[in-house]
């Protein structure tokens, strides 16, 4: 990241099979970094979140690294915290 041009990315699955939770949630409790990510990677793809609003950094992980089954829900909590539109 610290490199000219660089990035950085936050690379997880999008589910964690034992527990069949999504990786991706609508809110965290606390602070996990100290600077905003280029994107974050899950096999299902890339949400690219560098120079993005939070609505659109809300929409891209949604639809983008999110996994499919946990879209919905996502969703949800997402226009209940004012990110997407209702």
């Amino acid at each position: 990241m610290h490199a000219p041009e660089g990035k950085a990315f936050i690379a997880l699955p999008s589910w964690h099979e034992k527990s069949k939770t999504s990786t991706i949630v609508g809110r965290l409790a606390v602070r996990v970094t100290s600077f905003q990510q280029t994107a974050v990677v899950t096999e299902q793809g890339m949400a690219h979140l560098w120079g993005r609003s939070q609505s659109e950094q809300a929409r891209e992980l949604i639809d983008r690294a999110a996994h499919p089954m946990a879209r919905e829900d996502l969703e949800r909590k997402g226009r209940k915290l004012g990110l997407l539109g209702h």
